[in-house]
């Protein structure tokens, strides 16, 4: 590489679209968000869940990215199982999904809203945002969100 020059004090063309790469948590409220990804996974313990990469959509912290986890079985805990079956059908019901959802893929690119909160960090972590809850939209007069029900052509299970 003979040819190579970078200059670390020059200007960045696109910087600007980037962000400020500020990892500190934004502050608890709500927000315009929308799954970005999605990754099915086992757990070592034998239970199953799904990683979601959450986009800001809207805002100041347009383009900030959060992650959270929603477990959906567990081994040994009805309790944690039952917790993670609340997030992901008040997920749904946020995108306003209906009918059964055939891939975790099905809910990205749907603007919805959520409470963030900020958890505190542990092990070794920073502070970050998780979910506090997913909100469902409101029709007028408080009936229940418009139905969209999508379904994706893949069959099987991705729980």
């Amino acid at each position: 590489m003979s040819n190579f020059f970078f200059d670390p004090n020059a200007e960045i063309e696109g910087e600007s679209e980037l962000g400020g790469g500020d990892f500190a948590p934004m502050p608890t409220g709500v927000y315009r968000l929308e799954v970005e990804a999605t990754e099915p996974k086992q757990t070592k313990a034998g239970g199953s869940g799904v990683n979601l990469t959450l986009r800001v959509v809207s805002g100041e912290h347009a383009g900030r990215k959060v992650w959270q986890w929603i477990n959906l079985t567990h081994p040994t805990s009805v309790k944690a199982a039952a917790i993670g079956q609340r997030e992901m059908r008040d997920l749904c019901r946020a995108v306003g999904h209906t009918g059964p959802l055939r891939s975790p893929d099905d809910l990205c690119g749907i603007p919805f809203t959520a409470e963030l909160k900020i958890e505190p960090g542990r092990d070794g972590y920073e502070p970050r945002n998780r979910v506090r809850r997913f909100i469902a939209p409101k029709q007028e007069g408080g009936g229940a969100p418009p139905a969209r029900s999508t379904s994706s052509t893949s069959g099987g299970s991705w729980v």
